[in-house]
């Protein structure tokens, strides 16, 4: 997985590039190289990175237990050894 400071280049650099698309001029001072930015905005843009990957993040998670609710099963079963019923959950795969 990208580092932070990875995607925070690559959003910097997008960012950009999307500006110039669009006829729209960024602030003279961001118009460089990420690691010539300001430190405050690189700060900035990392930080933005790490929401984006948090988002990320909960979004698979909620997949996954989406999955899971979906394919898990069961099985309740009398145990004669112990004498009383069992639970077990198990996931279809």
């Amino acid at each position: 997985m990208k580092t932070d400071e990875q995607i925070a280049k690559e959003l910097h650099d997008a960012y950009e590039q999307y500006s110039k698309n669009a006829e729209w001029k960024t602030q003279k001072e961001c118009q460089v190289k990420f690691e010539d930015l300001p430190e405050k905005n690189q700060i900035v843009m990392v930080s933005i990175a790490k929401l984006i990957k948090l988002w990320i993040r909960e979004a698979l998670d909620n997949q996954l237990k989406e999955i899971r609710a979906k394919r898990k099963i069961t099985i309740k079963r009398y145990d004669d050894s112990y004498g009383y019923d069992i639970e077990e959950d198990y996931y279809r795969l």
